[in-house]
């Protein structure tokens, strides 16, 4: 699973809550980083969760070179609500989540998470 967070305490509720449910999940804060993990990984990520927009992270930009790079798995964008309806990933069209309150059995199960993984509680926030 790669994670693309610009957030450090969003990154460490999904880097949690993602290798609970038995992903092993690499966060990466900006878009060339995602890129490079992509490049170097010899077997494909099995999803993709990104921020839609930050100063360093353009999701439709990585979402279309990375499908361009040969991904086709899931993906999740974070976004705000009211950007949803408005945004143009291309096809198959990602699932958009909202970044707060952020719903991670929507998650998990977008990203087809493993058969044999435990039950989950939904993080809501990071503990300090």
């Amino acid at each position: 699973m790669l994670c693309v967070e610009p957030d450090p305490v969003l990154q460490r509720i999904l880097l949690g809550a993602l290798a609970e449910s038995g992903s092993t999940v690499e966060c990466v804060s900006n878009d060339v980083e995602a890129i490079t993990q992509f490049e170097r990984r010899t077997e494909p990520f099995d999803g993709l969760v990104t921020a839609h927009y930050d100063t360093n992270l353009r999701g439709p930009l990585l979402v279309a070179r990375l499908r361009h790079l040969g991904y086709a798995g899931p993906v999740v964008v974070l976004c705000d609500e009211i950007e949803a309806p408005h945004l143009n990933y291309g096809e198959p069209t990602p699932l958009f989540l909202a970044r707060q309150p952020l719903d991670f059995r929507t998650l998990r199960s977008a990203l087809g998470r493993p058969r044999n993984a435990p039950p989950l509680q939904a993080i809501t926030r990071a503990e300090p």
